[in-house]
């Protein structure tokens, strides 16, 4: 992948929050009342529903943070139906008036997907923080962040540590520790709308699949993390040996239903997660008959992998990466660049990311891309 010459990966990074697309407000004659809908602006309550996400039954404030505005206002209340598990099409309703940039404006977004593994890697957490800001991502996605039941929070802790906020999804339970998937994103940038799906049949743990909508300033995006079960049609669980084996391939039944949820986008959307399955896969396919393989992509009428080797996870089979299972999938956007760091990446501060010398921070590698959203594949703010 090219390199800037501050070392950073070439990938445009998006515009700030609103940075020419807001004209100033006209000035208010004198003696004349604002009207306070005009003031308030339009486009900023959260709706009642994600595109392609079913409306979660909790609130969108974790506990002890402030709440947002549009919680207090009581919108958010109207948003979490209990109850109401309503699976939606992402990005199928017209943008509302104020939701985007001009026509003729663009923006990029830098994307990350990266499996943790619990963070069980000593030091592991520093690491996974160095990395994710060498490459400087405006979205993170997490598999396999742990939750507070062992009086640790992995997604919130990395938040804190990267100046973000995250929205979790913790589905699967190991003993009394609940582990999941997390979005990550930075705390200048909105989340617009965020739910929690779960994904069937299980496998060998409870999937699921959290997403969201992100206002990025110039433009708002539909994110959704997941992880697919790793079990193998016919085979048993390694977890628990007494699980019934069964002829049903978890993951492709799960790819379908992830498929059901996200519909067909009408706006920029980005799903990222371990799939447990490589290329060419029943899975894969699956997979992309409603979004598109970042890595498989041109761009300029280049490859977009300008960087790495592909293999995202093999660790354990003799040190070398040797499969591609962990994706940044896409549509309504154009993909100008997809990295895997390479086996000997020096992160600043630390020493050469080696996982069989036991230093590199996960048994899996992110995945990296920058992308370019047109304006008018903006989705809906509400």
């Amino acid at each position: 992948m090219r390199r800037a010459a501050n070392g950073r990966p070439d990938c445009p990074s998006p515009a700030p929050p609103g940075s020419g697309n807001v004209r100033s407000p006209p000035a208010r004659p004198k003696g004349r009342r604002e009207d306070p809908v005009r003031r308030r602006g339009v486009g900023r309550g959260v709706a009642g529903r994600i595109g392609g996400m079913t409306a979660p039954a909790r609130p969108l404030t974790p506990p002890g943070r402030t709440p947002t505005r549009a919680t207090r206002s009581g919108q958010a209340g109207r948003m979490l139906r209990r109850g109401a598990l309503a699976v939606v099409a992402l990005g199928l309703a017209a943008p509302t008036v104020g939701s985007v940039a001009p026509a003729s404006a663009s923006t990029s977004v830098r994307v990350m997907t990266f499996n943790i593994a619990q963070l069980r890697v000593e030091d592991s957490r520093d690491r996974i923080v160095r990395l994710i800001r060498f490459y400087d991502p405006q979205v993170v996605f997490l598999n396999e962040v742990d939750g507070p039941n062992d009086q640790r929070n992995q997604a919130h802790s990395l938040a804190a540590a990267l100046g973000m906020q995250a929205q979790t999804y913790l589905t699967e339970r190991h003993g009394s520790v609940l582990r999941g998937n997390a979005i990550l994103i930075p705390k200048r940038l909105r989340f617009l709308r965020v739910s929690r799906s779960r994904l069937t049949p299980n496998g060998c743990y409870l999937r699921g699949v959290v997403g969201a909508t992100v206002d990025l300033g110039a433009a708002n995006v539909n994110l959704g993390v997941a992880h697919l079960d790793g079990k193998e049609a016919g085979a048993s669980c390694s977890n628990d040996p007494g699980y019934p084996v069964t002829s049903a391939d978890a993951a492709l039944e799960q790819a379908k239903q992830l498929r059901r949820i996200v519909g067909n986008p009408s706006c920029a959307t980005f799903v990222g997660g371990d799939m447990n399955r490589v290329p060419g896969s029943s899975t894969h396919r699956v997979l992309t008959t409603f979004l598109k393989d970042t890595w498989l992509q041109r761009f300029d009428g280049r490859p977009v992998h300008r960087g790495g080797n592909q293999y995202t996870y093999g660790w354990a089979t003799g040190g070398t990466p040797a499969k591609r299972i962990d994706y940044l999938l896409y549509d309504n956007a154009t993909p100008m660049n997809a990295d895997v760091p390479d086996d000997g990446l020096r992160v600043p501060g630390g020493e050469p990311d080696d996982y069989g010398a036991g230093t590199f921070p996960s048994d899996h590698k992110p995945v990296i891309a920058s992308y370019r959203i047109p304006a008018a594949r903006s989705c809906p703010a509400g």
